[in-house]
């Protein structure tokens, strides 16, 4: 784990921003049959690990799986199917719709507390 001074009104941001970019990049072609919550959540996790990495960021295990949780409890239900499948397949090379993307946003905004103060910057 990495330590900091920064708040997490910082790594919050960083998370949205991250994870509102990256589905602007996501695929959203369908296979057929809507993916699970595990396989969205899956989805979930790579963005943001992808995002922190970016940024020299990471946060403990346990916290990235809070806040994944409550990400896919947030979003799953108001995601399309496309968006659940870009999520699913970690398909990074077309877009999903705003619509989808704002469901994101407000997901992580709803989830904010559980970063809490614990994701910091690399040493």
């Amino acid at each position: 784990m990495f330590r900091t001074t920064r708040g997490s009104h910082g790594i919050l941001a960083c998370l949205t921003v991250g994870l509102v970019l990256a589905l602007s990049a996501c695929g959203s072609s369908s296979s057929g049959s809507d993916p699970t919550r595990d396989q969205v959540k899956a989805g979930f996790e790579e963005i943001v690990l992808s995002g922190l990495g970016q940024i020299d960021y990471e946060i403990p295990e346990n916290i990235l799986d809070s806040y994944t949780d409550c990400l896919v409890d947030e979003a799953f239900d108001d995601l399309s199917s496309d968006g659940r499948q870009a999520l699913a397949s970690k398909n990074f090379e077309e877009a999903v719709s705003q619509a989808d993307r704002q469901v994101v946003a407000d997901a992580s905004a709803a989830c904010a507390d559980v970063v809490g103060e614990l994701a910091t910057p690399a040493e």
